[in-house]
């Protein structure tokens, strides 16, 4: 049975039934609330000094044309570019896309520097995911990023789903007969953040280069690299078919713009199927049940099937009429 839930108590009834995502210990480092506003801002707006120096020939170029440019930079080289001098760094942070991406995801854009990964990727492609919704692997809405591809995805497919599986350059080396050395100029590598990934697990004090696993063994195919007949060591099919926490070092909190109404949205889990379904394992449906995460207008609608949300809300509403008589 549907229940009519007036505009004006949206934003009552998402305070009573759902948790916001970017707060919720997915076991990623980078967490909501690890902030560093000065860095940050200054990765945002131009200096407040007016801009002496020239940009050489590009110079000779309106200034639209060199934003253009920009956007075809990968993001290491933009930021770097960005370094060169005042003008550089006005230009830069005027960019459309550059602005909104160091002002709404400026934790993933560090991520993306950090990790160097960003060299794999230019900023129309950075801009373009920021804008899409959906978890490129289910289909349903992603509030997380797979930095090796640079494609949105969600946490219920990035702990079940072969597509998103990510593996050392280690392991990957021992199934082709390349080094990792050789192995990491050819394919995109994520330098992993030292840290603790899950409370009950150990702190890995060290940075580990990570690949997609599908990605990587697609990319040495069509260089017509052969895997070994006979893994070396762990054989790299353990990887593939019981994944381990390897694919949290490579995966950020990322909000999505919604063009149409210009807004962002970090996703949102439903508490009362967080309550019901504690107990569920990995993997199955009612753990990708309990995962499942929300846009606002998705959960609303969500909220009508929900039973044990709309049991929280009702209690609530009977609490607020027993102290408002």
């Amino acid at each position: 049975m549907a229940i009519d839930i007036p505009p004006e108590q949206h934003a009552a009834l998402l305070s009573v039934t759902m948790f916001p995502c970017e707060y919720y210990d997915m076991g990623l480092f980078w967490r909501a609330g690890e902030t560093h506003d000065p860095v940050w801002l200054s990765m945002t707006m131009p200096f407040p000094f007016p801009a002496k120096a020239s940009l050489g020939n590009l110079s000779a170029l309106p200034t639209e044309i060199v934003g253009m440019i920009c956007c075809t930079m990968d993001v290491h080289s933009l930021f770097r570019f960005r370094q060169v001098n005042r003008r550089a760094r006005a230009i830069v942070s005027e960019i459309p896309q550059y602005r909104k991406i160091t002002t709404c995801a400026i934790e993933t854009f560090h991520a993306l520097l950090f990790t160097r990964i960003a060299a794999h990727f230019d900023l129309s492609q950075f801009y373009d995911t920021f804008r899409a919704r959906d978890c490129h692997v289910c289909g349903y809405f992603g509030n997380l990023l797979f930095l090796p591809n640079l494609r949105r995805c969600c946490y219920t497919c990035l702990m079940t789903s072969k597509q998103l599986h990510a593996a050392s350059l280690y392991e990957l080396s021992n199934l082709y007969p390349l080094s990792e050395e050789e192995l990491g100029r050819i394919l995109p590598v994520v330098h992993s953040a030292p840290g603790r990934y899950f409370e009950d697990d150990g702190v890995m004090r060290t940075r580990r280069k990570v690949v997609s696993v599908v990605d990587s063994m697609r990319t040495l195919h069509k260089l017509g690299i052969k895997q070994r007949a006979e893994p070396r060591r762990r054989s790299f099919r353990d990887v593939i078919n019981f994944p381990d926490l390897t694919a949290l070092m490579t995966t950020v909190h990322f909000p999505y713009l919604d063009r149409a109404t210009d807004t962002l949205e970090f996703g949102m889990l439903c508490i009362g199927c967080g309550n019901a379904l504690k107990y569920c394992k990995v993997g199955d449906r009612l753990w990708a049940e309990r995962h499942h995460t929300y846009t606002t207008q998705q959960f609303l609608e969500h909220f009508q099937s929900c039973r044990e949300a709309q049991e929280l809300w009702r209690t609530r509403r009977g609490r607020t009429d027993c102290s408002s008589g």
